[in-house]
């Protein structure tokens, strides 16, 4: 039976670490932190439902977690995030047709 992707990281993830040991991870620190789930949408969802791709991707992840994984960060989080979206702007700017 297959188990869908979701179920494979909240059952606990096989992985390999240094000589071949293997280790599995289902710490919700690692898999879900809350810090990326304070409402009603884990931000990773949103950004494969929407298929934001690497750049967008990342500056919604800092977006949604600024200030909340660490409060002092506040304002580094939205740098981090307009960093991922200036770097796509500069990217695309020579194209015409994005979709």
């Amino acid at each position: 039976m297959k188990m869908d992707l979701k179920a494979k990281i909240n059952d606990g993830v096989n992985v390999k670490i240094n000589d071949g040991v293997k280790a599995k991870i289902n710490d919700s620190a690692i898999n879900q932190p809350e810090y990326y789930n304070t409402g009603k949408y884990e931000v990773i969802s949103v950004i494969e439902d929407w298929e934001l791709g690497f750049h967008l991707g990342n500056a919604v992840k800092y977006i949604a977690r600024a200030g909340r994984k660490d409060r002092d960060e506040y304002i580094k989080d939205l740098e981090k995030a307009a960093w991922y979206i200036n770097r796509l702007i500069g990217l695309t700017s020579n194209i015409t047709d994005i979709s």
